[in-house]
């Protein structure tokens, strides 16, 4: 980016999928999602189990799983501009 002579945010976005160490670690700090990728995990694979078992529905699965990912906040640190 330097050597192009381009800068984040003023020339483009940067947001991360998952809220590591290294978001807030890196030479610019970037945006990301506030996901527990863990606890996510652990629940997504309990409703597939679940539906596998036939306690659950494709449509509930599908369900379980929107309530799980939407909305995901977002850690805000100046990686991204404001698009207003």
């Amino acid at each position: 980016m330097d050597e192009l002579g381009k800068k984040c945010p003023d020339d483009f976005s940067i947001v991360s999928t998952c809220d590591t160490a290294l978001c807030k670690w890196s030479l610019r700090p970037l945006d990301s999602f506030a996901l527990d990728a863990f606890a996510n995990g652990q629940t997504v694979a309990a409703n597939v189990i679940e539906h596998l078992e036939g306690k659950l529905t494709a449509e509930e699965l599908k369900a379980a799983l929107l309530k799980e990912y939407s909305p995901l906040p977002i850690v805000a640190r100046g990686s991204c501009a404001r698009l207003d």
